[in-house]
């Protein structure tokens, strides 16, 4: 066997391709053959015998092989790309994911203290479709105890006198447990009024703790020489910063609740005595005279006048018959029950109405009246007086069935009372 020139270019040539796809270099050999078998092939075609037949076709399979490097190379750029690409989605999709997450947490913490903000703007909307007092407080803890977690909440509000004496005016609670309410007010009392607590200063209120009970205490600013107080029992710590907003509007509407309660007072409350005006009192009696005779019910009314009145205020001054006046009005507040009516209805003269009242509880009502003024000592000007009256008593239906009829029968009675030795009870004829 001959071993030639062509021979050797040949196993030079393999060898090389060989140790080309080993060592990385694919790429390059092809783009050589690509340029090497033109030129190779020109001079086959002019020199056979210088080149070779095998040379040919040794560059022939390398051109093959090279187109076929060229695919394998751009199948793995392609697969490059496409894993690099895919990477690239994994992570924006991850990317995304996590962003969709905070998105969601966010938007549900929003959710949260938006809920909360709308359950705060309801319970002041609430609370300003209503006047009274306790209608203010029973909306305001009802629906404050659906957003927050507390056992009761109690409002007092407390009344300071010249000598600094704090004494509760108004008390309200919800739940109304109906048991302990001294004890406790007597605890918040001493908790707030003689300083055994750790106190916080703020803008309209001040803030009590008090371990022993774990309550919450809210003094407010005063409100003409009341203090209103509001106390929560059982609230969680995690939630005094969230009740302060709502704390403001309640202040404000128990503040326009007192004003309210005070102008309707001035246009129905004598306010000498303490006690009905004359024409609010007509128009009361009127619908409970009109309630109970529907329902079969008895009723008395009483009719009384200062006895000697003018003497006083000629003796001691205009200034010593009102004192007397106000005193009296002090007394028949304390005398008569709770569901009983009583008003000035001029002057000197008094005029009640008794709820569910035959004619021995008049007598006995009207009795303990004349006896409480009679035995009580009135301080005028240096001088300890004693002050009488004379009561007229009428019953429904014997002595009318309407409120002028009734008004009018005790008031007859009352002066048939004066004119017969003053100082008595009248019902009929018949002193008593």
């Amino acid at each position: 066997m001959n071993f030639d020139l062509s021979d050797a270019v040949f196993i030079f040539f393999y060898t090389v391709m060989i140790l080309g796809s080993y060592s990385g270099m694919e790429l390059k050999l092809a783009s050589s053959a690509t340029c090497a078998y033109p030129f190779l092939f020109w001079i086959y075609r002019a020199q056979p015998a210088l080149v070779g037949k095998n040379i040919i076709y040794l560059a022939g399979l390398w051109l093959v092989y090279s187109l076929l490097i060229r695919l394998k190379v751009i199948y793995q750029i392609d697969m490059a790309n496409r894993l690099a690409l895919s990477q690239h989605y994994k992570w924006k999709e991850s990317a995304m994911k996590d962003s969709l997450e905070h998105t969601f947490a966010d938007i549900k913490q929003l959710d949260e203290g938006y809920g909360k903000e709308l359950d705060m703007f309801e319970i002041i909307r609430s609370m300003s479709r209503v006047m009274e007092f306790d209608a203010v407080f029973q909306v305001f803890a009802q629906k404050l105890k659906s957003v927050f977690e507390f056992k009761s909440c109690c409002f007092i509000m407390f009344k300071s006198d010249i000598s600094n004496v704090f004494i509760p005016d108004k008390i309200l609670r919800y739940p109304d447990t109906g048991t302990g309410i001294e004890a406790y007010i007597e605890s918040i009392t001493n908790l707030i009024f003689r300083n055994n607590c750790v106190e916080q200063s703020a803008s309209f209120y001040t803030i009590y703790s008090f371990d022993k009970t774990g309550s919450t205490i809210y003094r407010m600013r005063n409100i003409n020489n009341h203090i209103p107080v509001l106390v929560f029992n059982g609230l969680p710590d995690i939630y005094c910063d969230e009740i302060k907003p709502v704390l403001l509007p309640f202040y404000l509407e128990i503040r326009k609740s007192y004003l309210f309660e005070n102008i309707r007072n001035l246009s129905i409350i004598d306010g000498l005595t303490g006690i009905y005006q004359r024409r609010h009192f007509i128009n009361s009696i009127t619908q409970e005279l009109e309630l109970s005779a529907e329902q079969n019910r008895n009723f008395a009314v009483l009719m009384m006048d200062i006895d000697d009145f003018k003497i006083y205020n000629d003796s001691c001054g205009h200034l010593a018959g009102d004192y007397i006046l106000k005193e009296i009005g002090s007394i028949i507040s304390g005398t008569i029950r709770s569901n009983d009516l009583a008003g000035r209805f001029g002057g000197e003269e008094f005029v009640f109405f008794l709820y569910e009242t035959d004619i021995t509880g008049a007598l006995s009502m009207a009795h303990r009246l004349r006896k409480n003024i009679e035995s009580h000592i009135f301080h005028v000007a240096g001088k300890k007086l004693k002050v009488t009256v004379s009561i007229g008593v009428s019953v429904y239906p014997a002595d009318g069935t309407d409120a002028q009829t009734l008004i009018e029968s005790a008031d007859k009675k009352m002066y048939a009372a004066k004119t017969s030795g003053k100082n008595k009870v009248v019902s009929g004829s018949t002193p008593a």
